[in-house]
């Protein structure tokens, strides 16, 4: 067993007994659990509305298979948009909203608000809890003194990435038994309805959506163990972390969560009831190129902490 894989091991090992491992399962678990419930919520609310709409436009004369044929035209974007056909704007609603629900559309429903509204903190944590935990408890010198630092610190790399892969395919899994425990429901209001559905269009393919969360937290949690090394806290900057996050709208289009979320925008569908706010436009290669500096800029921080320690 190499040096590197003993890291591994050896966090892996803490995680578990430290229930860290049980805490981001539980987590993502309360996450598809909050998906599934709330764009249940969603869909059921999508198709009241429309049967409300429906009735509505025929009492103007306006039957529903009339305005399902003619085209649709949506301008502007965000909260300000100008839509020309309305009723078959909320026929696509609800289909979008039902689909949400069935098969593997489900993973992706839960995905989007597990990306965006668990995984940054959640990972932020993770990655300062793996900085400072050695340092806390009084292993640092034992273990630098087995171990060249370096070789510590890459594991711990390599574990968020594991980490971040498992709690990705963990989401995925529980989305899966969401869909099948809740498929009863789902067929009975579809049945409800009494009109066919359209199947929507995926926005991009399901393994991009599983890479995208995998390096949405992978990306917040070496960010995480890089404030963690610098603050050696993983308390107080974590409260500030939240407040940050869930508390201030985006700074400018260089903050990472606005970065994060142009480029969600191209892999996420957003058909459940999970709406993310409209990101300040910024082109995606652009997005891309600043979140990889900053990833760069942290992993300076990780590298600097290993030598430092490494020379002490």
């Amino acid at each position: 067993m190499t040096s590197t894989t003993r890291a591994l091991v050896a966090e892996l090992r803490y995680l578990f007994y430290a229930k860290r491992l049980f805490v981001v399962l539980a987590v993502v678990a309360v996450g598809v659990a909050v998906a599934t419930s709330g764009s249940l919520s969603s869909a059921r609310s999508a198709h009241a509305f429309f049967e409300r709409q429906v009735v509505t436009y025929e009492r103007n004369g306006i039957l529903l298979e009339d305005a399902l044929s003619a085209p649709l035209t949506i301008t502007g974007d965000g909260a300000m948009q100008t839509i020309d056909n309305p009723l078959k704007y909320d026929y696509l609603q609800v289909s979008e909203a039902v689909h949400a629900l069935q098969g593997t559309a489900m993973v992706g429903t839960a995905l989007d608000l597990v990306t965006f509204i668990f995984a940054p903190l959640l990972f932020l944590i993770l990655g300062a809890s793996l900085a400072t935990y050695d340092r806390t408890s009084g292993t640092l010198s034992f273990r630098a003194s087995r171990e060249r630092w370096v070789r510590v610190v890459t594991g711990k790399m390599i574990t968020l990435v594991v980490i971040s892969v498992g709690a990705t395919l963990a989401a995925a899994l529980l989305a899966l038994a969401a869909a099948a425990a809740i498929s009863p429901t789902v067929a009975g209001l579809t049945q409800e309805m009494g009109y066919d559905l359209v199947r929507p269009e995926s926005t991009s393919p399901l393994v991009l959506k599983l890479g995208m969360t995998t390096l949405v937290c992978t990306f917040f949690g070496v960010v995480g163990y890089a404030v963690g090394v610098v603050t050696r806290s993983a308390s107080w900057p974590m409260v500030l972390a939240a407040l940050a996050l869930f508390l201030l709208p985006f700074v400018s289009r260089w903050d990472p969560r606005n970065l994060v979320a142009v480029l969600g925008s191209r892999v996420y569908d957003f058909w459940g009831q999970f709406e993310m706010r409209p990101p300040i436009p910024i082109a995606d290669g652009a997005a891309l190129g600043v979140l990889v500096g900053y990833l760069a800029a942290a992993a300076v921080v990780v590298v600097l902490s290993a030598r430092s320690v490494r020379l002490r």
